[in-house]
């Protein structure tokens, strides 16, 4: 029986596949873009060894991959998109800015606070920034929404060196713990830069812009998934969990529309 593709259900199956037990199970599309990316990573790093999926998402993930310009693919009204963090043409920060503000179109369209939608643009242009940063793979690298009228997916991935690596090449040489240095890169400052370079901030947009709003945050890095939900998601409140080595960078975020009124 074919099941919906979830995280929790990725997980399982990546763990099984990681131990030498493959699961049986056939995957129907998912609701959202997160386990959609995150499928696709697994399956490039021959962690699962199955065919790519032929579902409409998935096919306009692989198209905005490929594309030599890296231009933005905005689907449906623009309800979803992606677009790759390496742009070859000259017109490459052009083709970002209008992907960008194609979402806070979408998100105005939908009736969120202006406000909050330039927080959240703003917040995904600073991750798309970092993976040109320290990923040491930026055209590995892909951005990509999915809005309705509750609520706003974002999915920030690459298939880099990861966060552990990252910081180990600069100023944490000593580092040997994938889930200490998740969490190290989520604080103020925490880059292979060091504290006082002025680098490391990459992520104060993103929780800053969620104060007071519900909000849910995954990262996925090496062996470790951190996550964190709620109203005013902060660190302070994360989950770490270990899980099947995924090289690179997994950032996932969903924000619920604010009630009006």
């Amino acid at each position: 029986m074919a099941q919906p593709l979830t995280f929790d259900l990725l997980e399982d199956v990546a763990l099984a596949a990681c131990r030498d037990r493959p699961h049986d199970v056939r995957l129907n599309p998912p609701s959202c873009i997160g386990p959609l990316v995150e499928l696709r990573r697994l399956i490039k790093a021959r962690i699962l060894s199955l065919p790519i999926p032929p579902w409409p998402a998935m096919k306009v993930l692989e198209r905005s991959l490929t594309s030599k310009a890296g231009r933005g693919l905005i689907e449906g009204r623009r309800s979803f998109g992606f677009i790759r963090a390496e742009r070859s043409s000259h017109d490459g920060e052009t083709y970002l800015q209008e992907f960008l503000f194609g979402i806070h179109r979408g998100l105005i369209d939908r009736g969120w606070p202006s406000q909050l939608s330039r927080g959240l643009i703003g917040a995904l242009a600073e991750l798309e920034d970092n993976i040109r940063l320290h990923s040491r793979d930026s055209a590995s690298g892909v951005v990509g929404f999915r809005l309705t009228d509750d609520d706003a997916e974002f999915v920030v991935a690459d298939a880099g060196i990861g966060v552990l690596q990252s910081l180990r090449s600069g100023a944490y040489p000593r580092l040997s713990d994938s889930g200490e240095a998740l969490t190290l890169a989520l604080t103020d400052g925490g880059s292979r830069f060091g504290r006082r370079s002025g680098h490391g901030f990459g992520f104060r947009p993103l929780f800053s812009n969620l104060a007071n709003h519900w909000g849910r945050l995954r990262f996925r890095s090496d062996d470790q998934l951190l996550s964190v939900t709620g109203l005013s998601p902060s660190l302070n409140r994360a989950r770490l969990i270990q899980q099947a080595r995924l090289p690179g960078l997994v950032v996932h975020i969903v924000c619920r529309k604010p009630l009006v009124g």
